[in-house]
């Protein structure tokens, strides 16, 4: 079984992003979902699949620290 989660945020979106079990914050923002989680270059959608039996998200693409810099010198 699979769970499809397609949501549009509304300008609503908060998204924090850390490593070393939360320690340190690499991305903090509120507003448009970011490019590197959204299906569109830019926009509030998100389209996500989760394998229900072990509540992984499918065909993750990990996100690179590089993708977050690009993200805030866009705004």
């Amino acid at each position: 079984m699979k769970i499809s989660i397609y949501a549009k945020c509304s300008d609503c979106c908060h998204v924090r992003v850390t490593e070393d079990a939360g320690q340190t914050e690499l991305y903090d923002e509120d507003g448009y979902v970011p490019s590197f989680l959204s299906i569109q270059e830019y926009g509030d959608y998100i389209d996500l699949e989760i394998d229900n039996l072990t509540g992984k998200i499918m065909n993750w693409v990990p996100i690179k620290k590089e993708d977050l810099k690009k993200d805030e010198d866009d705004e």
